[in-house]
């Protein structure tokens, strides 16, 4: 069940109807929920509720339940400066990439076009052109291992190919 179906069903079982405000809110806040889980909070919805809900009464469920937890502790990335062409001392690197099919290859290729520390101006400035597109990396360099970078991000390629063909 996606969040939109839950709230169609409250809105059948419960005989009203949310603003368009309000879905707009509802869509935004449940998504830190499992879609499998959203058939067990309409249930107990329907048990302890007598009007169509409000978020907050849908979290209570949630948090009841066990399905979400408190807040998690915020992890802030704090950096220093370093002389890392790539990064410079951030552990971050962004690159925007160039999507293009080749005719004569009869492939789609992509194309390194720029990279930047992810927290420069320069990568906050940034407009991408038609067929752009961003990714992010740990840095090469100490600054990558930081305990605060998630290491499920990549880590920047020794010998990158520029322009590779991808389809």
């Amino acid at each position: 069940m996606t969040v939109i179906e839950l709230l169609d069903k409250f809105e059948e079982y419960f005989g009203k109807e949310y603003t368009d405000a309000q879905r707009a809110a509802f869509v935004a806040k449940l998504t830190i929920f499992d879609e499998r889980d959203l058939p067990r909070v309409y249930s107990e919805i329907l048990e302890v509720s007598k009007r169509l809900p409000f978020i907050a009464e849908v979290f209570a469920v949630g948090r009841a339940w066990g399905l979400i937890g408190a807040a998690a502790e915020e992890r802030v990335h704090h950096w220093e400066p370093t002389t890392c062409k790539l990064c410079a001392g951030e552990g971050r690197v962004w690159s925007v990439w160039g999507l293009s099919f080749d005719d004569a290859r009869g492939r789609w290729m992509e194309r390194l076009e720029h990279v930047m520390p992810y927290s420069s101006a320069e990568a906050r400035n940034y407009h991408f052109l038609d067929g752009e597109y961003g990714r992010v990396a740990r840095c090469r360099c100490e600054a990558g291992d930081a305990p605060t970078l998630p290491h499920g991000v990549p880590r920047w390629p020794e010998n990158l190919e520029p322009v590779r063909l991808v389809r």
